[in-house]
Order: structure tokens, then C-alpha cells, then sequence
């Protein structure tokens, strides 16, 4: 989700232009699809994680860094532009709002995924023999 949420900092930051249509059309679709938990989504190759042990404090620092700068751009950036810098398959490019929007739902996405997951290992850790 980090990798996600920084390279659409870079997005918000990038090139943009006038919009030539409503600031929030591909809100409603980009919740719709991000919140149906019954659909399984394929993150592209080149923002999967490296499969390597990550250290929970410095991923918890890094996702509060990108906050921060998230509300910088809320606060500073004119967000009804179009961003260039990134074409998402399946939407095209986003206004800053739009991008916005896109980061929000999608770390929902992942908070709920992340809590299946939590509970799956509740409810089996007395079942799973560990130290094998």
C-alpha cells in the first residue's frame, strides 16, 4: 500500500492540465470497484512488495509520512487538474480528486483485506503447529 500511496504522490505532483470534464466522475467507480470485496483485483508487477521481512515500525513511519504529505497536497494543490504523469489501466488519468479519492479507497481495500487475514489467523492459530 505504501508503494501505492507514494507513486500517487509523485502523480499529484507530476504534470497536469486543465479538466475538461466533472472533477469527480470516476469517484463512484473507483469506490464501487474498491469496495466490493467480492472481486479479487491483480496489483500490477512493477508495484508489488519485494518478499523480504519489513520492519513494522518503519512501515507504520513511512505510512504516517505519506499522510502528511497527502494533506499538504489537499491543502496547497489545485485539485480539480487532470494529472499526466500516470495513466491507470482501466480509468485513464485522474484529476488530483479523483487520485485522492483512488488512495482512500484502496488503503479501505487493504485495511479490510488485512483484517481478514488477522482474523483467519485467529481463528486457526491453535490448529497450526508453528514450530515445524
Amino acid at each position: 500500500m505504501n508503494l501505492s500511496n507514494a507513486g500517487f504522490l509523485e502523480v499529484l505532483h507530476g504534470p497536469d492540465k486543465e479538466t475538461d470534464r466533472p472533477v469527480d466522475q470516476k469517484v463512484e467507480p473507483i469506490k464501487a470497484d474498491f469496495l466490493d470485496f467480492t472481486t479479487k483485483m491483480q496489483s500490477p508487477d512493477f508495484i508489488l512488495p519485494k518478499a523480504v521481512i519489513y520492519n513494522k515500525t518503519v512501515l507504520l513511519s513511512a505510512m504516517e509520512d505519506i499522510k502528511a504529505r497527502f494533506a499538504v497536497v489537499i491543502n496547497t494543490l489545485d485539485l480539480n487538474r487532470t494529472c499526466m504523469a500516470f495513466e491507470l489501466p482501466g480509468y485513464g488519468y485522474f484529476t488530483r480528486w479523483e487520485a485522492i479519492y483512488f488512495v482512500i479507497y484502496h488503503s479501505q481495500r487493504h485495511s479490510h483485506q488485512l483484517r481478514n487475514i488477522s482474523q483467519k489467523l485467529k481463528n486457526t492459530a491453535g490448529t497450526i503447529d508453528l514450530r515445524q
